[in-house]
């Protein structure tokens, strides 16, 4: 599960089915632009391994990889940019391979969206993301 820096932000994944979720590779490896201070992930459901979050509208919203809606942009739209420290330490960003300077963020509402790089504070903040485990196991 990650969550936005914001602390006026509900947690990034407010659906059951998003819970867990697993980054790998790149759908759009071939496509990606080559960087070494990014990786080039896509976000797969954990418990549902055909779903992926990818961007639709503007939006993030879950799509499965063997009916998505728009599947001649599918690959790109369900791949990111992973930066890690970005804006603050500890934090990763999230770029969007399909539409290069729409980076992730957390609106106040809870939902998540692609928007236009701001240089203030606010977006920074939005725009940067932690994972928290909360497994159960006892050390």
């Amino acid at each position: 599960m990650y969550f936005a820096r914001d602390t006026n932000s509900v947690m990034v994944s407010n659906s059951s089915r998003a819970d867990s979720m697993l980054v790998i590779s790149c759908l759009a490896l071939d496509e990606a632009r080559p960087n070494p201070d990014e990786f080039c992930v896509s976000l797969v459901i954990a418990n549902e391994p055909n779903v992926f979050i990818r961007v639709y509208d503007g939006y993030l919203q879950l799509d499965p990889v063997y009916n998505p809606r728009k599947p001649e942009t599918f690959h790109k739209d369900a791949s990111f940019y992973l930066r890690r420290n970005s804006y603050f330490p500890g934090y990763i960003t999230l770029e969007s391979v399909r539409q290069p300077g729409l980076y992730v963020r957390a609106t106040a509402g809870g939902k998540m969206k692609i928007d236009l790089f701001q240089d203030t504070y606010e977006f920074r903040n939005a725009a940067s993301f932690t994972s928290l485990d909360h497994s159960s196991r006892r050390t």
